[in-house]
């Protein structure tokens, strides 16, 4: 009966293990994805300020959208 227990404890053991690895490897990525986004939302904040205030302007002679 003891045998059977502890084969129990050991599987129950392995797979809280790789509950963990899997929650951590979860966590991992998605820092990655946030840092990617961080990183995207910069890029086009630099391209808008290359173009101008913002991406969609009105043209003031015209008072129309231009792009």
């Amino acid at each position: 009966m003891t045998a059977r227990k502890s084969e129990k404890d050991r599987e129950i053991a392995r797979l809280k293990r790789e509950l963990n690895k899997a929650n951590n490897d979860l966590a991992e990525a998605n820092e990655k994805l946030r840092s990617t986004r961080s990183e995207l939302r910069s890029l086009k904040s630099e391209k808008n300020k290359k173009r101008g205030s913002s991406a969609f302007r009105v043209d003031k002679l015209r008072n129309t959208p231009s792009f």
